[in-house]
């Protein structure tokens, strides 16, 4: 039986969120420029927008995956806020001033479980990575919080090619980690693109709650990645696979242990 020896993380709503919230910047936004517009309004509809437009997907290095998510994201937020604005030159700027926001670190607040799990892991020889839709501005964000050296790979969407809810998304992960599915587990709060994903492509998956807002029946979900240390994590998991996960419950080979298969 093949044991867990990498673990990837989904980045927005599984280890850092935006603080206020996306819908609360946009609605601050949308006020200085003259509409008033309430958070719930515009998050529907940056939702609306996001599922309307085509994945973000590319292939390519850092600068051109900057390039391609400037794009997608410009796309993506005029079409959030054009029932409201209808001046191209205004959008613009809004746009911009959104773009530029959300690529500061000061904008983000990582939850107080992720360093000390990430630490623990690292310790015991887990790999670990990020699998995200974010684009390129996460690098400097996650040096700026000290997640950088936490992480062995970091995958985006605006770089290698494809997108969640995607499964080749966790295939492709696990080509270029050299590691079979079903030695990885993914941790995300997406119902579709984390734990649905995921499991298409072959990995183990564990719903990431935090807000207890999720309801998924028959899901085996955490609420911290503190509840990783639990036994009662594992029961929707086959018997080995991790007890507990502690330093029992992946195998102790770690990163360089191969019981080989293929996010």
């Amino acid at each position: 039986m093949a044991m867990i020896r990498v673990i990837s993380f989904d980045a927005v709503g599984t280890l850092m969120d935006a603080d206020p919230p996306v819908e609360v910047v946009y609605t601050r936004t949308a006020h200085r420029y003259g509409a008033r517009i309430p958070p719930a309004v515009l998050r529907k509809r940056l939702r609306e927008s996001m599922a309307a437009a085509s994945p973000p997907a590319h292939r390519g290095n850092r600068r051109d995956g900057f390039r391609f998510a400037f794009r997608w994201w410009k796309r993506v937020v005029r079409a959030t806020l054009e029932p409201w604005f209808s001046d191209s030159s205004l959008l613009d700027r809004m746009f911009r001033d959104l773009f530029e926001y959300f690529a500061s670190p000061s904008a983000w607040r990582v939850y107080p479980d992720v360093i000390p799990a990430l630490t623990r892991w690292r310790s015991m020889g887990r790999t670990t990575v990020i699998v995200s839709n974010f684009d390129t501005r996460i690098y400097p964000i996650l040096e700026a919080h000290g997640l950088d050296p936490l992480f062995d790979r970091i995958f985006l969407s605006t770089e290698i090619g494809y997108a969640k809810p995607d499964p080749e998304t966790f295939r492709q992960v696990a080509r270029m980690l050299d590691a079979q599915p079903r030695e990885i587990l993914h941790l995300g709060d997406s119902l579709r693109d984390d734990y649905e994903a995921a499991r298409a492509a072959g990995l183990h998956a564990l719903l990431m709650n935090r807000k207890s807002r999720l309801q998924a029946r028959d899901v085996p979900s955490i609420h911290t990645l503190e509840d990783l240390t639990r036994p009662m994590v594992a029961s929707g998991f086959s018997p080995g696979l991790f007890p507990a996960f502690t330093h029992a419950a992946i195998d102790n080979g770690g990163a360089a242990a191969k019981d080989a298969d293929d996010a």
